[in-house]
């Protein structure tokens, strides 16, 4: 039961803000495709989602990473840590 309630629990706790041009935004979803981890994507180029980025997390830059409250700006310097975060 643990480790279904931790499956649900996970289940869309992963943010990216992203954009469609920059190659570590590609190389993180691609990632996460591969392996399968629901992530919610947030494209700066709506303007509701730039606004957020910039308003919650104080940044313009992307990709955008948080992982249960941790925030990780940049996919490819900080691969270890999400990896092992996002198979938790």
């Amino acid at each position: 039961m643990k480790f279904i309630n931790n499956i649900i629990k996970r289940k869309g706790s992963i943010i990216m803000y992203t954009s469609d041009t920059w190659d570590d935004c590609k190389e993180a979803k691609s990632y996460f495709a591969d392996n399968q981890i629901d992530v919610i994507y947030k494209n700066i180029s709506d303007k509701q989602n730039r606004n957020e980025l910039i308003k919650k997390y104080n940044r313009m830059a992307v990709p955008t990473i948080i992982i249960e409250n941790k925030i990780f700006l940049g996919f490819a310097e900080n691969r270890d840590e999400i990896i092992k975060l996002s198979k938790l």
